[in-house]
């Protein structure tokens, strides 16, 4: 684990000593807590396409503006309270080196064992939710692959009743399929 350095001039007190040792908890805090969120919050983005390619009528109601910015909050709140121990874990050692003192932000609790710690935390918010999103891809890829076989489908009914006599009935068959095509189409440029 990298630590951070930093020199303390013994006549200048505790004001440059409280900065440091404030970026020292905080560092760890803010980088474990916004990795964590930006992969929970690309699950979601995962979670949201899938109901939109899936249930693509449903997802109107299901997928509204305030629920996404809910789903923001508790992401970002959860993220926050899971790794807010990380703010007492660390603090800072000081070493002696002629006139001035090296301090070095370690975790310096004898509880914790942090390759454990971030080996869990490896698997809980990395691991876990990238398996999730590669999951739900896979479900919307195999969706795609029957919306493709639909569509082959109606250019070999197409194909079919054109072959049919009768101008009229021919044309309006023809327009109504082409219509149909069109919007299969759209559909499925819509999912990606």
């Amino acid at each position: 684990m990298t630590s951070s350095v930093a020199r303390s001039d013994e006549g200048r007190g505790d004001y440059k000593t409280f900065h440091i040792m404030a970026m020292c908890k905080i560092y760890y805090f803010v980088q474990s807590m916004t990795y964590t969120a930006s992969v929970l919050l690309l699950t979601a983005v995962a979670v949201e396409r899938y109901i939109a390619i899936i249930y693509p009528i449903r997802s109107r109601r299901l997928v509204t503006q305030s629920r996404l910015i809910v789903s923001q909050i508790i992401i970002w709140v959860i993220s926050a309270a899971y790794h807010s121990p990380e703010l007492t874990m660390f603090n800072l050692v000081g070493m002696k080196k002629g006139n001035t003192t090296l301090l070095f932000c370690f975790c310096d609790k004898p509880y914790t064992n942090m390759r454990n710690y971030y080996t869990i935390n490896f698997c809980l918010w990395y691991i876990l939710p990238l398996s999730d999103i590669r999951l739900l891809q896979k479900v919307i890829n195999e969706s795609m692959k029957v919306q493709q076989i639909h569509i082959c489908s109606v250019n070999a009914i197409i194909v079919l009743i054109s072959s049919d006599p009768g101008d009229e009935v021919k044309h309006i068959v023809i327009s109504v399929a082409t219509q149909l095509r069109t919007i299969l189409r759209e559909l499925s440029d819509a999912a990606f």
